[in-house]
């Protein structure tokens, strides 16, 4: 998979918008070598369970590749379509595993990136929902319920 080269990255990561960017980091550079080992393997990987299992065999790898790498992984692993992909990311952020076969290694990793970019979606979502009209009708609305139960109640 060309997209876990050192090179096509950092040219991903220079396409984040910098709240993203802020959160996922920089590939560092001494991180090609795993990423190569990685990427040799991903046209192997045709379902859930052989990248579950490829993950859980090559942990140190994943641990390695740092979040940029990671999630771009997850980013391939669900691009895949498999009905059950979002059931492999949960497994791969927990650590479960069957057999033994966990990554309960590198799930703190994959969790702790998934937690990242929830963070820049939220910050990013909150922007979005509190904009200066947002704002006026909810004031707006406020003042109108305390006036409501002044009313009601006769005041204080």
């Amino acid at each position: 998979m060309s997209l876990l080269t050192l090179e096509k990255l950092k040219a991903w990561s220079d396409l984040l918008p910098p709240d993203f960017a802020a959160e996922i980091g920089e590939p560092e550079a001494n991180i090609a070598s795993h990423l190569a080992a990685i990427s040799a393997a991903l046209p192997s990987l045709k379902d859930s369970s052989s990248v579950e299992a490829f993950v859980a065999d090559n942990e140190d790898a994943f641990i390695g590749i740092g979040r940029a790498g990671r999630i771009r992984f997850l980013a391939w692993s669900r691009s895949l379509g498999h009905a059950d992909s979002s059931v492999l990311i949960a497994k791969l952020a927990d650590g479960d595993g069957d057999e033994g076969k966990g990554t309960t290694k590198v799930a703190p990793f994959f969790k702790s990136d998934l937690e990242a970019l929830a963070a820049a979606l939220g910050r990013r979502m909150a922007r979005g929902m509190v904009d200066t009209y947002t704002l006026d009708v909810i004031a707006g609305a406020s003042y109108e319920a305390v006036a409501a139960m002044d009313m009601r109640g006769g005041g204080l």
